[in-house]
């Protein structure tokens, strides 16, 4: 029986692994990415500057318009029909289509073109510096999680030691072969640890909210992060801080967007210089019209008939007899009359710049300090650079460096600690000494563990700035 409640215990308990995920480190950095704002707007930006790019590479297309008109006239009035005058109330249509493309404008729309082009790729820049941000965050608040998981395991640990004792103690209490004021003082021990557990777990828990708010989720206590890949002990960072910043200035997408700042800078000094260029432009258009003044006339027989013309023939006036024509007015067609009237325009347009109030000058001025402005954050960027790559090598060193210090003194703790423990059992030392002695060992314990996480993470740090980052 005892057997069967044990299967079903472990049965139980692998359904509740399953049920729980393991999340790696990679999973919780894309996490992150996918739901951070800072992020998104970048994308936006990069949607926005990709719209722009495109509208400059159009702007060498024809600009084609279209016009429709339709109105009327009452009174005395301009027959379009005829350009002659007329008294009467009419309809009046036209219909005009325009097109002009640019030949040449002092290279203003090449230059806008590359000039776009920059911009969207220091946008690209800009969306990978967010997510590099995001990532080293991420892995900061990743290690943080684990630090205090290892800590937490330690503490409890330590909590377990103390129960022992405080076990083994009052049994020899109670024949009284030792002193009650040992007793309390592992009692009092005891306690501390069980607070320090409780802190422990908080500071878990704590830690895991940060990693949940990094990542944009919902808090779940029980989160569980792979171990995966994680590894305190490793071997010395093998880049000095100069080889790391070599690595910095090629790969940091933060340096990289300020170098294409600065070419698209240039690049709008030369559109400003474009301004004091002539402009030349082709020009056409497609124009008809309509009036429903127009009359229409159709033959409906011919004669000879006398005009008001005459021929003298011995004092006699004899009338003058030609040809003529009955007619018939027709209305003149809407369609018809915009199919005969098409007409159509072509050309070429010189737009020379003379004076116009200085405003060519000033925008490649400003132009010009915009220039300047990008050189100038490109370079402090760089310096900045250099001193924040200084400062995280030699915290490396010194994380390293701590690190194998407090693994031998965890060491040599570890041995004092063991025989303190056999001394106090064979009534050698008292409790507070003995209790000195553990103390020390358990914040030795504590030391290394965090400085071993601080060290992985100044390695990441590192990896950071040369564009290493997963």
């Amino acid at each position: 029986m005892k057997s069967f409640h044990l299967l079903i215990y472990l049965t139980c308990l692998s359904s509740f692994a399953i049920a729980q995920p393991v999340y790696t480190l990679q999973q919780c950095i894309e996490a992150a990415i996918a739901n951070n704002i800072n992020v998104q707007q970048s994308a936006f930006q990069l949607q926005r500057d990709e719209a722009t790019l495109q509208q400059s590479k159009a702007n060498r297309l024809p600009d084609v318009n279209a016009a429709f008109n339709f109105g009327g006239n009452r009174g005395r009035s301009i027959d379009p029909f005829t350009n002659g005058f007329v008294n009467q109330a009419f309809t009046n249509s036209n219909a005009n289509l325009f097109a002009s493309l640019p030949l040449y404008n002092g290279g203003q729309i090449s230059n806008l073109i590359h000039q776009n082009q920059e911009t969207l790729l220091a946008s690209e820049m800009d969306l990978q510096q967010n997510k590099d941000n995001i990532t080293i965050q991420v892995i900061a608040a990743y290690l943080m999680v684990l630090s205090n998981e290892d800590l937490l395991v330690i503490t409890r640990s330590q909590e377990a030691v103390s129960a022992k004792l405080v076990e083994r103690l009052q049994i020899v209490a109670a024949e009284g072969a030792t002193a009650p004021y040992n007793l309390s003082d592992l009692k009092g021990e005891l306690a501390s640890n069980k607070v320090n557990v409780l802190n422990g777990a908080t500071s878990v828990a704590q830690a895991k909210i940060t990693l949940t708010r990094l990542m944009n989720v919902p808090y779940d206590p029980a989160l569980t992060l792979s171990r995966e890949g994680i590894s305190i002990l490793s071997e010395p960072y093998g880049l000095s801080a100069e080889q790391v910043y070599q690595e910095a200035l090629q790969q940091m997408s933060m340096v990289k967007a300020n170098d294409h700042r600065i070419a698209a800078a240039d690049r709008a000094v030369r559109v400003a210089k474009g301004g004091y260029y002539p402009s030349l432009f082709l020009n056409g258009g497609l124009g008809t019209n309509y009036s429903s003044a127009a009359e229409k006339f159709s033959v409906l027989n011919e004669f000879f008939g006398p005009t008001e013309a005459y021929v003298l023939n011995n004092g006699v006036q004899n009338p003058v007899y030609t040809k003529q024509q009955n007619l018939r007015k027709d209305a003149f067609g809407f369609t018809t009359q915009y199919s005969n009237n098409i007409n159509a325009q072509y050309g070429i347009s010189l737009q020379i710049p003379i004076v116009s109030r200085f405003t060519v000058r000033n925008r490649v001025t400003q132009a010009r300090i915009d220039l300047r402005q990008a050189d100038a954050v490109s370079s402090n960027v760089k310096n900045q650079l250099q001193q924040d790559v200084s400062q995280a090598h030699t915290n490396m060193l010194n994380a390293y460096d701590r690190f194998g210090v407090l693994q031998d003194q965890v060491n040599a703790l570890k041995e004092s600690f063991e025989a303190a423990e056999a001394r106090f059992d064979n009534g050698v030392i008292n409790a507070a000494e003995f209790l000195l002695i553990k103390n020390n060992y358990d914040r030795s314990q504590v030391n290394r563990t965090q400085a071993g996480y601080e060290y992985v993470l100044r390695t990441r740090i590192l990896d950071y700035y040369r564009g290493q980052l997963p």
